[in-house]
């Protein structure tokens, strides 16, 4: 089985506890996978939460000790090689005020491996507003400035968590077509994390991804579900046009609760069978789980 899940929250974790990429109790553990997986995992780093590591300099540790984790198992982080490597690894930052204010340390980010930025987390930074702070503000002038940078790097921006009006000033603004790398549906669930049926069409349109996320309460605004709930917002992004751009963004080792039959890694067979059972045909279950992934990537960042 091959999966391409664009956003997990790994890094933090393990710089916190010390663990391994194969010895933890985590969502994301080398010992959930199978033995003919492949996966290619966006790895987020999130220090917006910590008042100790919340800098610049605070997300460079975490960056840095998953990099030499990665290292001891040889894992690939320049180039994508989707059938045939055991895990293959893309850097993301989830928070922007973790560049401190200082266009200088997107440049840095790059050169760090970082391909990805997510603009805001929960709350306001030097770059705009959450979705959950209620604002209707759009970027700041720091946040234009940064996706200005971006796209001359070719780093690609990610507005999952950031508030609506700032996911139109990335639409305007954004060279490399955008992603939201773990959100859900907002028609099927009213949960001021999930998107419009237009923002997705804005992400159609530019050929953009949406990774599914399988946290319960942006699935049902509950803190139970299952892979069915998924399968409910997977469906209704399908019968927008987004066969060439849904994809799986579990956000793991982020969240404070699990679908059920989905509590890990090894989730991913369960969902399958169920896609398998509602006659999903093999080519459009490839695009969910990887192709789509696979295909944006190799356009954008490989």
């Amino acid at each position: 089985m091959v999966v391409g899940d664009l956003h997990c929250d790994l890094p933090y974790k393990m710089y916190k506890s010390g663990k391994t990429l194969d010895n933890n109790d985590f969502n994301w553990s080398l010992s959930h996978l199978k033995e003919n997986d492949s996966f290619i995992q966006v790895f987020a780093t999130c220090v917006e939460d910590d008042e100790k590591l919340n800098s610049f300099d605070g997300a460079v540790k975490v960056i840095n000790n998953f990099k030499k984790e990665l290292a001891k198992f040889g894992f690939n982080t320049t180039e994508l090689y989707f059938e045939e490597s055991k895990v293959n690894s893309v850097l993301s930052l989830e928070g922007g005020g973790a560049l401190g204010g200082k266009i200088s340390n997107v440049q840095k980010m790059y050169d760090l491996g970082v391909r990805i930025i997510t603009l805001t987390w929960n709350y306001e930074n030097e770059l705009g507003y959450g979705a959950v702070t209620g604002k209707t503000d759009g970027l700041k002038p720091f946040g234009k400035e940064v996706v200005k940078e971006m796209n001359r790097l070719r780093m690609v921006v990610d507005v999952s968590h950031l508030n609506e009006a700032g996911f139109y000033d990335v639409a305007e603004f954004a060279g490399i077509p955008f992603i939201a790398s773990h959100s859900n549906s907002k028609s099927i669930c009213d949960n001021l994390r999930n998107l419009t049926d237009h923002q997705f069409l804005e992400i159609v349109k530019r050929g953009g991804l949406v990774g599914i996320n399988t946290y319960p309460y942006f699935l049902n605004n509950t803190d139970k579900s299952d892979v069915c709930d998924i399968i409910k917002h997977l469906e209704h992004f399908l019968s927008l046009g987004g066969e060439n751009v849904v994809s799986l963004g579990a956000d793991f080792d982020g969240i404070d609760a699990v679908t059920s039959d989905f509590e890990n890694i090894s989730g991913y067979s369960n969902l399958m069978k169920e896609l398998v059972k509602l006659n999903y045909s093999e080519s459009l279950i490839a695009k969910i789980y990887y192709k789509n992934m696979k295909n944006y990537f190799n356009r954008y960042i490989f």
